[in-house]
């Protein structure tokens, strides 16, 4: 989306420009990656023991 919507002229408008966009997007796309690998099994157990444990999350 950073490529196509751009108001500047960042990268061109080709497969070049294209695949110079996605190199320059790689360093974010590391620190997602570690964010997923982290949050989301912290995610899942608690899913887990929630509807294990059958506990009712009411609103106080």
């Amino acid at each position: 989306m950073v490529w196509m919507a751009a108001t500047e002229v960042v990268y061109a408008k080709s497969f070049t420009g294209w695949l110079t966009c996605l190199e320059a997007g790689l360093p974010f796309y590391r620190n997602s990656l570690i964010a997923t690998m982290v949050f989301l099994p912290v995610i899942l157990f608690a899913f887990n023991y929630m509807t294990k444990k059958k506990v009712e999350i009411t609103l106080a």
